[in-house]
């Protein structure tokens, strides 16, 4: 983006959080729950979270809105990333949804919206309290707040994540970069310590996944959905989406076959390559795996 694209686009995105300030305040806004279910997501890079939240969308009835990859402490119909969800997530987006008129606080009613954050620390997506203080006049009211957590196992996360960084399109945070790889582990080891208790940022309902097991057990799936107040149906689950390029390993060659991966067995493609071979010396990450996902056949050789 171009310097004065970007002054532009902060200049547009300043005078809409202008303007529905004033109509906020003067009583001009919507009224009264616009979401039945609000949804905020944290994950890093390489999670599987938009295979998640693609299914999680196919539970759901309509009317159901996603906003892609949204910044902290700020408006979520301001900051989601545009082309990710128009071209790739919700095709219908800008027809369905009148963005402008979101975004000046007069919103439509939904059955679920969906906002996600990506390689953030656990402290600006969960507890900002410049998000709580806006939360109204940015998003609507909800009947029902939900936030999760969507982790995998760090074996196969760094080793798709690896793999991605020979794509010119490559992760925020890099692996192979000093600085870089310690704040992916950092994110990581933050979020699964809030994942088994030993941190409690959170304060709405908590509801957090466990990658590997969503990806294998169909009952895991249908408690999941049970916890969201939604009809399970499984639909989606072997949908393998463009965004982001789809899979690091197969791109989306697996569509309509996504539960044939092998996203368990990643870590085998870099089980000889040092620079793999160090990230587990972190005692913490390793425990934190080994408490949350089990032991994982074959990664001792790490050890």
């Amino acid at each position: 983006m171009s310097k004065i694209k970007y002054y532009r686009r902060k200049l547009k995105s300043k005078l809409y959080d202008l303007t529905n300030k004033l109509l906020y305040g003067c009583g001009m806004g919507s009224t009264g729950v616009v979401n039945k279910r609000e949804l905020r997501i944290a994950g890093l890079q390489r999670t599987g979270n938009h295979a998640v939240i693609n299914w999680i969308f196919a539970q759901s009835p309509e009317t159901k809105c996603y906003l892609n990859c949204v910044k902290p402490d700020t408006d979520p119909y301001l900051s989601f990333e545009r082309r990710g969800t128009v071209r790739e997530f919700q095709k219908d987006f800008f027809t369905k949804f009148n963005i402008s008129a979101e975004r000046l606080g007069r919103f439509s009613r939904k059955e679920l919206l969906v906002y996600s954050y990506e390689e953030e620390f656990l402290e600006d997506v969960f507890c900002s309290g410049k998000f709580e203080a806006n939360h109204d006049r940015w998003i609507g009211k909800s009947a029902e707040r939900f936030d999760m957590i969507i982790l995998r196992d760090p074996y196969n996360l760094f080793a798709s994540r690896l793999k991605k960084e020979e794509d010119i399109n490559a992760n925020r945070y890099s692996l192979k970069k000093d600085g870089e790889r310690e704040t992916v582990i950092k994110i990581w080891k933050s979020y699964a310590r809030e994942f088994t208790g030993k941190t409690s940022l959170i304060k709405n309902k908590q509801l957090h996944i466990n990658y590997n097991k969503w990806f294998l057990e169909k009952e895991y799936r249908r408690e999941l959905a049970e916890s969201l107040g939604l009809e399970f149906s499984d639909d989606a689950i072997d949908q393998v989406l463009s965004i982001g390029g789809g899979s690091s390993f197969d791109r989306t060659s697996k569509d309509s076959s996504g539960t044939q991966m092998k996203v368990l067995e990643r870590w085998n493609h870099y089980k000889d390559d040092e620079n793999f071979i160090n990230l587990f010396k972190d005692n913490e990450l390793v425990e934190l795996s080994e408490e949350i996902f089990g032991h994982i056949p074959g990664t001792e050789i790490f050890r």
